[in-house]
């Protein structure tokens, strides 16, 4: 008789979720969401909705943060072109791009 198979991740994933009776229903809809947060997730809804192709041709969008994004996009890919390009790296150096990458998350944002 052959050994028995070790079970992978996502096999022991799964057990697991049988075992607790997780259940994975989807989006909510929108009959049920809590009148105090109603507006975030249909603003949250429309931007998943958002094809490229009609956001880049909407004209309500300011320029000056336009700007800010196309300079912080140009930043990140040029640091990581540069990275990849350089073989002595090493991870000290790759952690200069995180700053770039969670900058963003220390700015406050309106709702």
């Amino acid at each position: 008789m052959a050994p028995r198979k070790e079970k992978d991740a996502k096999e022991r994933l799964r057990d697991r979720i049988d075992e607790f009776n997780i259940k994975f229903e989807g989006p909510v809809a929108q009959k049920y969401w809590p009148e105090q947060y109603r507006h975030h997730f249909a603003t949250i809804r429309k931007i998943w909705a958002t094809r490229y192709e009609e956001y880049t041709q909407r004209r309500d969008k300011d320029p000056q943060t336009i700007n800010q994004q196309t300079t912080r996009v140009r930043d990140l890919r040029n640091k990581a072109s540069s990275l990849r390009k350089n073989l002595s790296i090493n991870e000290a150096t790759w952690r200069e791009v995180e700053k770039l990458v969670f900058k963003r998350y220390d700015e406050e944002v309106i709702w």
